[in-house]
């Protein structure tokens, strides 16, 4: 199938005649952007906009150059085609000649990909190369030789296809790069359970973004310009990790963790506090049962003494003030209260506690379970 992208980018005025370049003027490059095409028709859209000069950057047709293009938002694809222009034309300036305060007037992107989706032109000429001959045939196979972290792939690799030696080096290590390279919205490193819940909330912002993105394109594209795209390019979120997720070398190891809201620092009970309600939220939109991943049938209790001042775990009596500051349901309990309802005897005479019926703990195996599966179906 054919695939391929083309942005029209429009000037106040064609900088390009000072060059010498005029209608019908183009460039074939192994940029990006394989062609450049000057004094092209402004898209109907644009031409009541007072900047009608235009010139017409179009990607290859290959897989490669289709992912680097297609990947790209309208911004980023417009940034690229300017880059391409100024490698082109460095004495120029082109990027400093265009209104990138108004860039969604003076620019238009389109992607087309399948049989009978071309472009209304003839796009996508590369290198021009021609095939291996003679002499040039004897180092065929160390053309098509993969040079680890380098995987060479394309017709430079046929010594029976379009190939030379300038071209083989040149398209190799492109496509190289793009196949081994790949451009993410957001990348979080370390795949624990904060990383990946990280990761999972990214993902719905995005598409919450992109749902936005698809009405704006949906009211740009008309049929000044068919083809032109009505849907954003697709959101990708990547996790690092180094072991696989939910391995034993972090601080998500073990079977359990607890979790609780009562914390001698307000800022953490407050975040408790809002996490509460997205753990019922992930056990719904995993469909599992409520109390599945965090569990709080039997609360959580907190014991120690009135006067140890701060521990590595909090103190008592700071707990108590967050606790009625925030208004967290807290039960404070005596010694003898605790003993009376909790199966603990023989506590010392300085012991007091706090109970939190909506702490509790957190079934780590099922978490990444339920967070892996989430992750997929994103």
């Amino acid at each position: 199938a054919s695939c391929g992208s083309e942005v029209h980018l429009c000037f106040a005025r064609p900088w390009w005649h000072d060059l010498g370049i005029h209608a019908a003027g183009h460039s074939t490059t192994d940029l990006p952007s394989g062609l450049v095409r000057y004094d092209i028709q402004a898209p109907v859209q644009r031409q009541q906009h007072q900047q009608r000069h235009c010139v017409l950057a179009a990607s290859g047709r290959g897989p490669a150059q289709a992912n680097l293009w297609q990947g790209l938002q309208d911004l980023e694809a417009v940034a690229l085609a300017v880059e391409v222009l100024d490698k082109l034309h460095p004495a120029v300036g082109v990027a400093s000649q265009f209104d990138w305060d108004h860039w969604h007037n003076v620019s238009a992107v389109r992607h087309w990909c399948g049989h009978g989706a071309a472009s209304q032109r003839s796009f996508g000429a590369g290198l021009e190369v021609r095939p291996l001959q003679g002499g040039a045939r004897s180092i065929a196979t160390d053309l098509a030789r993969s040079v680890p972290p380098a995987y060479f792939v394309g017709a430079h690799t046929d010594p029976d296809g379009m190939a030379s030696l300038r071209g083989a080096v040149r398209s190799a290590t492109a496509t190289a790069i793009t196949v081994t390279s790949y451009a993410y919205d957001v990348v979080v490193v370390g795949g624990g359970l904060m990383g990946m819940a990280a990761a999972i909330e990214a993902v719905k912002l995005l598409e919450q973004q992109q749902q936005q993105q698809n009405q704006d394109r949906k009211h740009r594209a008309g049929p000044g310009f068919p083809g032109f795209p009505t849907t954003a390019p697709p959101t990708r979120v990547a996790v690092l990790e180094t072991w696989d997720v939910g391995n034993s070398h972090g601080s998500s190891a073990a079977d359990t963790r607890q979790f609780r809201q009562m914390y001698n620092q307000r800022h953490l009970a407050e975040a408790a506090a809002l996490a509460f309600p997205m753990w019922r939220e992930l056990e719904r939109e995993a469909g599992l049962p409520q109390g599945a991943l965090l569990n709080t049938d039997n609360g959580y209790l907190f014991v120690g003494k009135e006067d140890t001042g701060e521990t590595i775990e909090g103190d008592l009596a700071t707990m108590r003030k967050n606790c009625v500051a925030l208004n967290q349901g807290c039960e404070f309990l005596s010694r003898s209260e605790i003993e009376k309802r909790f199966p603990l005897a023989d506590l010392p005479a300085s012991y007091s506690g706090i109970f939190h019926k909506d702490s509790g703990f957190v079934d780590l195996k099922a978490t990444f379970d339920a967070m892996l599966r989430l992750a997929k179906k994103h």
